[in-house]
């Protein structure tokens, strides 16, 4: 999974400054890494119960930030709800769904 990522964003820390970037400004799913047709990696907004299964797209790693993910532990600290998801993230399970 290592390798696809820097391979797709140049390194790991700037896929997840991106994502981070991109997580504090959006109100719906983001899919952080979804596995296109290609075989390559991208990021995909989905909204209003769009998902990417729905198409050619693999939803490899998601994240909801909808406030009703967060809103009851982490009130308005969005910020720290997504701090808090890298912790929880299962690497092996995200790395057995890449093809």
């Amino acid at each position: 999974m290592a390798e696809a990522i820097n391979k797709a964003f140049g390194s790991f820390e700037e896929f997840k400054n991106n994502l981070m970037m991109q997580l504090q400004k959006l109100w719906f799913r983001l899919d952080l890494v979804s596995e296109k047709a290609d075989g390559s990696l991208a990021i995909v907004n989905t909204s209003n119960a769009a998902t990417p299964v729905s198409g050619e797209d693999k939803p490899l790693l998601t994240v909801d930030v909808w406030e009703h993910a967060y809103y009851i532990d982490y009130r308005n600290a969005r910020v720290k709800y997504l701090e808090e998801f890298w912790a929880l993230v299962n690497w092996s399970f995200v790395e057995a769904n890449l093809a």
